[in-house]
């Protein structure tokens, strides 16, 4: 499911009643993620970090490897943290993978920042 298809989906359940915690639930996402899909909300700074950080990964998922178009990849925040858009957290993934990181361990995450900082060293 790419994230237009998720976007519809969520809205079909918000229509029926459904609260953004139990839609999160669902997906698999927290409920502020919910509200982010369906306000399309995105800071300034990350609006404008993001279109560097896709290109930088090579329109690639650094998780799984698959190559995708623009609408359907994601940039994941390693820390969870949204306001933290520096270069070395910021990681390209497909949505699959990162509705898996949505609450991912530390040990999940600590891999994504080696992959980010060893493509720093190059």
């Amino acid at each position: 499911m790419n994230y237009q298809e998720r976007k519809e989906k969520i809205k079909q359940l918000r229509a029926k009643g459904f609260s953004l915690g139990n839609i999160g639930k669902i997906f698999g996402i927290s409920r502020q993620r919910v509200h982010q899909i369906l306000t399309n909300y995105q800071s300034n700074s990350f609006q404008k970090i993001r279109p560097y950080i896709l290109k930088r990964d090579n329109w690639t998922c650094q998780r799984c490897g698959k190559k995708q178009k623009y609408p359907s990849l994601e940039v994941h925040h390693i820390d969870g943290n949204r306001h933290n858009n520096i270069e070395t957290n910021l990681i390209t993934l497909c949505p699959d993978c990162h509705r898996k990181c949505d609450f991912a361990n530390s040990e999940l995450q600590l891999h994504l920042k080696k992959i980010i900082l060893y493509k720093k060293s190059l």
